[in-house]
């Protein structure tokens, strides 16, 4: 069921008529100076996220759909802090950053704007 409720939002990164696209690259291109956001990211595909559906109706507003899937996430967020090696106050304020940005996905994956994101700091990382 997770899957068919994130399809919606995994078709809208990739279409650049979608209203929310630039604020998904502008968030991305965030990203690429704050290594603190990295971490949370890279940390964000590895640990247990568990998903549970919200008790109220699913909302017809796409914005208000992507609030609610989150109200039904699970996860250990002092693990998440451990694991990305940042304080659970920066975990919090980078979370939401992603969230918002629609660049961590509610079943424990990220977006492709995200993994280009990932890529490229493992690019210059390696020197390339």
């Amino acid at each position: 069921m997770l899957s068919e409720l994130l399809e919606p939002f995994r078709q809208a990164e990739g279409d650049p008529n979608d209203e929310k696209a630039p604020r998904l690259a502008h968030t991305a291109v965030q990203l690429i100076g704050d290594p603190r956001a990295q971490k949370v990211l890279a940390t964000w595909c590895t640990i247990p996220i568990g998903w549970k559906k919200p008790r109220r109706r699913i909302p017809e507003d796409f914005r208000e759909r992507w609030d609610w899937l989150w109200l039904g996430v699970r996860f250990d967020p002092g693990h998440l802090s451990l694991r990305a090696g940042v304080s659970l106050i920066v975990l919090e304020g980078v979370l939401e950053r992603l969230k918002g940005g629609r660049l961590v996905y509610p079943d424990g994956s990220i977006s492709a704007w995200a993994q280009g994101v990932l890529d490229g700091a493992i690019s210059e990382a390696a020197g390339r």
